[in-house]
């Protein structure tokens, strides 16, 4: 009995598969009937083009800091004290306190960008300015497409004919017939 219920679960999971629906099973037989399809047609699979362009509106930028310049003057006097004239070590060290990395104000733009540096007392000052802009990007995607192939109207009239080719060959076997049988059936009329 045990080996009987093993045998039925078996031919049941074998002849249908409980993870699979019935529409999954139908739209993978319609993939598969495509791809047939595509394979032995390929001038039915055409590319389209859809073409947009995305508009972004970047923000406004707008950044005003310093940076504090610190002396260490620990380091400056034990420097400065290895030189022997007191009069050049006064001149030195002030020249080391008061000394400013630029006197003018350095601008530079890039992508839009303003960047500018200026001495401000002891800080270097920057400020970073981007006024609000809107990019406008086209955008282009390849999208392919399955539709009938045109006909040429010769084609489109070779097909129109050849629905009613077989009506045609009746109708001359019709036609054959009557001509061969009508003047024997005439001949025994008469």
């Amino acid at each position: 009995m045990k080996n009987l219920i093993i045998i039925f679960l078996a031919i049941s999971f074998i002849s249908c598969n409980p993870f699979i629906t019935k529409d999954l099973r139908r739209k993978n037989k319609c993939n598969r009937k495509l791809q047939r399809v595509v394979n032995k047609c390929p001038e039915l699979l055409s590319n389209d083009t859809i073409r947009d362009t995305v508009s972004i509106l970047v923000p406004e930028v707008r950044i005003d800091s310093f940076i504090t310049i610190v002396k260490d003057t620990a380091e400056i006097d034990s420097l400065v004290s290895l030189i022997q004239d007191p009069g050049v070590q006064e001149i030195i060290k002030q020249y080391i306190y008061r000394y400013k990395p630029f006197n003018d104000t350095i601008t530079q733009i890039i992508d839009g960008y303003t960047f500018r540096f200026y001495v401000e007392g002891q800080n270097i000052r920057y400020e970073v300015d981007k006024p609000a802009e809107l990019i406008k990007k086209p955008i282009e995607v390849i999208i392919p497409i399955v539709k009938p192939v045109e006909l040429t109207t010769i084609e489109k009239a070779l097909d129109f004919f050849s629905r009613f080719w077989w009506w045609f060959v009746i109708g001359l076997i019709f036609f054959i017939l009557i001509r061969i049988f009508g003047k024997t059936i005439k001949n025994l009329l008469l």
